[in-house]
């Protein structure tokens, strides 16, 4: 199978209520397609919203692990251990969100790394998911007094 249309297939898939019940054993999908992600169990994740997102992204680098492109609605998402980000605050306008226990984010299989409206855009490399949660959370609070003093 060419690579192309491989990552053609990395598509959110429908989901029903019926399978957030069921509970994940692994951090990341299988197959090949993405699939909901309880967080609080293998990593919470830290949604940041557009320009501020990409700026988050581009300061970090290398620095980070693995973080998932929302394409349509402009977002990213930072993994870090669970509960490492619970005391984490950020002003309303900034729109950061960290997502733990009982919050579901779509996740694309590793390999997906383009042409999906959900994908990885930085990839599980060396089976690093995990961002640091300390030098992520100065970088967010950084980028985003940035962007309200302009």
């Amino acid at each position: 199978m060419s690579d192309h249309s491989m990552t053609e297939r990395c598509v959110p898939v429908q989901l029903t209520m019926s399978r957030l019940s069921v509970p994940s054993r692994t951090p990341l999908p299988e197959g090949l397609d993405a699939e909901l992600r309880e967080a609080g169990v293998f990593w919470d994740a830290v949604r940041v919203p557009g320009d501020s997102g990409e700026r988050v992204l581009a300061v970090l680098d290398d620095d980070c692990g693995a973080v998932i492109r929302d394409a349509c609605n402009r977002t990213v998402y930072f993994m870090v251990r669970p509960g490492a980000a619970d005391a984490w605050r950020f002003p309303v306008e900034a729109r950061v969100r960290v997502l733990g226990t009982g919050c579901y984010v779509v996740v694309p299989p590793p390999h997906c790394d383009r042409w999906a409206a959900v994908f990885w855009a930085r990839p599980v490399v060396n089976g690093r998911v995990l961002t640091r949660s300390r030098r992520l959370h100065a970088v967010i609070q950084n980028v985003v007094a940035g962007a309200s003093a302009r």
